[in-house]
Parts: structure tokens; C-alpha cells; sequence
């Protein structure tokens, strides 16, 4: 079941590229018609594809994990615990603020650079797909941004409000001039790398410009080419790899393990899902689902200590 599961998953992100090149779709603001950028229908297709993986993973019952597995889960909120339809957007103040009320061990967010080498966080090159205004980050400054919308955080301010109560898992979307990463090393001096946060990335090279960190504080993270980063993982001595759980199977756990490298897995949205990758003792479990996927770790918890109490 798992080799078909990769296989289909594969088969589903792969066309969802071809078909992210082209096509009208409706606006967000379901007022006209218009053309989505590459990445925003990127992004839907493959939410789409998780989705249908996960129902088909969430069939499946799962034994209980052993209640100190269940205790030592370290559960990633992606992008905050956001619900963008419900108007909490994905990558702000808000929606990691929930992960900390709500006990979440780590946030992921992602890292873009203004016109004036300002970090703020936000995971696509311009604005359009959470907000009503469009702004490519790069052309304006961190003034012009945080006036037309407010909500965008700056790196400085996620650190303040959160380095040392949440891990902070910090994806690297774009490549570092030499000033952007002296600027990002001196803003993450006062944290260990590994302890307090790791840097990820979809493109290994993208690591070259923060070589100030130790490699193994660099995950690089799969899409459908689990087997190209994998192997940049294992080459570079990088501190492990993530990617879909439908994807990352036992040989590559088996492999990194025998290299004293970690795996996380994403995107849980089950109990039996959780339960798995609990099983499996993946290092880290990434969701776009953290406050229901807290209360599926935390449902697990009680049912194993009842199991444990008899």
C-alpha cells in the first residue's frame, strides 16, 4: 500500500506542476476571473493532493504508540496554525500565537527580503494570494510593506516573540546575498542552531549563503524529489531531511538513521496518520492542521495511559 500511495502522490504533484503553468481559475475575491500565479496553483494542487493521501492514510487504523513516544512528539505547526478562509492568515503574529496558548513544540515560516534587506516573513515573492493588495516583497521596503499590510511580521519580531518557547523551524525561500546572510547570522547569535531552530530549504544550494550555522541545523525538504534531497542530505552531512510521509518510506528512515540524521514528515491531518509517524518515531511532524492535530496527540495520550493504567 505504501509503494502505491508514493506513486499516486507522485502522479498527482507532478501534473499539478504542468497544469500550475497555465489555466483561469476564480479570483480569491470571487469577483472576476484572472490568471493565478505558478506557485499559487502550485500550492492548491498540491493542498489538494495531501488531502486526498490522507483520507486514504486516515482508513487505516493504526496501533496505539507507547505512551513515551507519544510524550517526546514534536508537532510543527506549518506556517502557524492558520485557517486562511477563516481569516487567520498563515505566517502571522496571530496564527503563531495560537501555537504558543495551544502548546505547540515548534513553528515553520518562511523568510522573504525587502527592497531595503528587511527579513519579514511571508512564504510567496509577492502578496496576492492572502491579501487584497499585490506586492512583490522585493520591490518595496519593510516601511512600505508595514503599511500596506500590517500583518506581515518581521524576522526580528517572530524572534522576539517566540525563540526560546517554540523551535523555530526558519525556510530559506530565496538565494542570500552576503549582506542578507551577515545580517541573518547576527540576528540568530543569541540562539543554538539545532537546539533552538533549524533552517530549511526546497533547494540545498540555498544553505551556502548562511555557512555561518553548522550543517547539521539544514534540512532540506522533498516534494515529489525525496531521493535528489535525500541523497544532498547524506552528501553535504546536513542534520536530516523532510518531506511528505507518503514519501519518505522505511528505507530512506532506515538510511539517515544509520548517518545519525533525523526525518520529519508532513502533512498530518489524521489521528491514524499521527499514529503512524508517532510509530515510526519520525524526529518531527509538520501539519497544516496544529491545533486539530494537538488534539489528536492529545486524545493518543490519554487513550495509551488508560492502556497503560489496566
Amino acid at each position: 500500500m505504501g509503494c502505491s500511495l508514493r506513486l499516486v502522490t507522485k502522479f498527482v504533484l507532478f501534473w499539478g506542476l504542468v497544469l500550475a503553468s497555465w489555466g483561469p481559475v476564480a479570483s480569491a475575491q470571487g469577483r472576476c476571473w484572472k490568471f493565478l500565479s505558478r506557485q499559487a496553483l502550485i500550492e492548491k494542487v498540491q493542498l489538494l493532493a495531501q488531502a486526498v493521501t490522507d483520507l486514504i492514510f486516515a482508513s487505516v487504523p493504526r496501533p496505539i504508540p507507547p505512551l513515551e513516544k507519544l510524550k517526546r512528539t514534536k508537532v510543527v505547526a506549518h506556517r502557524g496554525a492558520h485557517n486562511n478562509k477563516m481569516g487567520i492568515l498563515e505566517n502571522t503574529m496571530e496564527a503563531f500565537d495560537l501555537c504558543l496558548q495551544n502548546r505547540l513544540w515548534g513553528i515553520e515560516f518562511d523568510i522573504r527580503w525587502t527592497k531595503d534587506n528587511v527579513p519579514v516573513i511571508h512564504h510567496d515573492p509577492n502578496t496576492g494570494r492572502l491579501f487584497a493588495t499585490d506586492l512583490v516583497i522585493k520591490d518595496h521596503t519593510a516601511a512600505e510593506i508595514r503599511q500596506a499590510l500590517p500583518k506581515i511580521p518581521r524576522f526580528e519580531e517572530v524572534l522576539a516573540a517566540y525563540s526560546g518557547k517554540m523551535h523555530l523551524m526558519i525556510e530559506i525561500k530565496e538565494t542570500l546575498t552576503p549582506e542578507q546572510g551577515q545580517m541573518l547570522m547576527q540576528m540568530l547569535f543569541h540562539l543554538q542552531p539545532g537546539r533552538d531552530y533549524h533552517l530549511l530549504a526546497l533547494d540545498a544550494a540555498l544553505f551556502n549563503g548562511v555557512r555561518f550555522i553548522p550543517t547539521s541545523a539544514f534540512l532540506p525538504v522533498a516534494e515529489t524529489n525525496t531521493s535528489l534531497q535525500s541523497k544532498a542530505a547524506l552528501d553535504q552531512n546536513f542534520g536530516g531531511v523532510t518531506g511528505h510521509y507518503a514519501l519518505l518510506g522505511r528505507p530512506y528512515l532506515e538510511i539517515h538513521r544509520g548517518q545519525s540524521q533525523l526525518v520529519g514528515t508532513g502533512f498530518i491531518n489524521s489521528s491514524n496518520a499521527l499514529a503512524r509517524e508517532v510509530n515510526r518515531d519520525v524526529e518531527w511532524i509538520f501539519t497544516n492542521h496544529a491545533l486539530q492535530v494537538r488534539k489528536f496527540l492529545d486524545e493518543l495520550i490519554e487513550l495509551s495511559e488508560r492502556l497503560q493504567g489496566q
